[in-house]
């Protein structure tokens, strides 16, 4: 999924609300992408691109310019971008139980996907050696 996907998806789900204002959106998928690298870089790099102990990506910052990028999470997780903008169109309109329900899909499938991914990748090596009683 691109950003400008999701985005639009978002936009057909909440059609009335802040269409104007596309920076927020892409601030918004920002935010998402960097909790999405702040977990990979908890984790070894599967592609086997960052030296070891390096971070797996820095940070993005998406703008306009970017409807075009592709976006971090595999399409089954797709969904993770549109319930964030859905979120925050909700509370910036008042809308709490539209803000909630989209606020517990976000983090459930947020959780499904950190899951996924430590089932499929092995968390970076901490320096630890095992336990020890004092």
């Amino acid at each position: 999924m691109t950003a400008g996907e999701a985005i639009k998806k978002a936009q057909d789900l909440r059609p009335a609300a802040m269409q104007e204002n596309s920076d927020l959106y892409y601030r918004w998928l920002t935010e998402v992408e960097q909790e999405v690298i702040e977990h990979l870089n908890r984790h070894v790099d599967p592609t086997g691109q960052a030296a070891e102990g390096a971070d797996w990506q820095a940070e993005i910052t998406y703008t306009e310019t970017d409807a075009e990028t592709d976006l971090l999470l595999p399409d089954r997780f797709e969904m993770i971008y549109v319930y964030k903008i859905m979120c925050e169109i909700d509370m910036m309109t008042g809308e709490t139980d539209r803000y909630n329900n989209d606020a517990i899909l976000y983090n459930q499938m947020m959780s499904e996907w950190k899951a996924w991914y430590r089932r499929h990748h092995m968390p970076k090596a901490t320096g630890r050696k095992g336990w020890q009683l004092v």
